[in-house]
This record gives C-alpha cells, structure tokens and sequence, in this order.
C-alpha cells in the first residue's frame, strides 16, 4: 500500500474547510482563505495540520517550498524548519508510526506574496 498527499487534503489551522483542489498527484500553491495571495498576504503566521492514518509501520517523506519561511513537525516532534528559494526534503522514517500521525506547519509571511507547496508520500 503506498499512500500520495498532497497540501489540498490539508486544512488551515482557523478553518474546517479544505485549503484548495487536487489535480491528480499534482500539489497545488495554497495559503489562508480569503484575498489573492499569489500577489499580496498579510504579514504573520498561517497554520496547516493533517492527522494521517498508518495501518503498519511505513516509510515517509515529504517536499515543501514556502514563501517565506516554515517550521514542520510531525507528532508533536519538531522536524526541521526552512526559508524560501529552494526546496526542502524531510526524510520520515522512524517517526511515522502505525496509527494516527499528525503533521503540523506554521509557514510564515514577511510580506507580500505568500504560498506552501507540499507532497507527501507514506508507504507500507
């Protein structure tokens, strides 16, 4: 079983909604609802979490970009944290678990545009 994910299945922190659509394994720019973002954000932190179900111990890794800068953890363990201008890539192994797993990323605005970009993949 191998599971793919993308930033559309996650959700902002201060909403219930989902963030933005998915075209098929393809993760798309999102940030918080409201405005266009994509030309001006307000300053401050935006907040993104996604609580993923294992079914036996797996292997994980996930690729972001953001503008400008972030913090991920997973469970509650902080993973790594990066500015923007280049991608980044976090080996999970180990950290992801069977059961419910959950991933947290406040991603920071210094102004101007904003955006995260994030692709996930678990496999069993």
């Amino acid at each position: 079983h191998m599971g793919r994910w993308t930033i559309s299945a996650w959700v902002a922190g201060f909403c219930l909604t989902l963030a933005t659509s998915v075209r098929g394994d393809e993760a798309e720019w999102i940030w918080a609802p409201g405005g266009n973002p994509a030309e001006s954000a307000p300053q401050g932190s935006v907040y993104f979490r996604r609580v993923e179900r294992v079914d036996q111990p797996s292997t994980c890794q996930v690729r972001l970009i953001v503008d400008d800068s972030f913090v991920i953890w997973v469970n509650g363990k902080k993973i790594g944290e990066g500015q923007a201008g280049k991608p980044h890539r976090f080996n999970l192994n180990g950290i992801v678990s069977e059961g419910m797993n959950v991933f947290a990323i406040e991603a920071k605005n210094e102004g101007g545009r904003a955006g995260l970009l994030l692709k996930g993949v678990i496999r069993d």
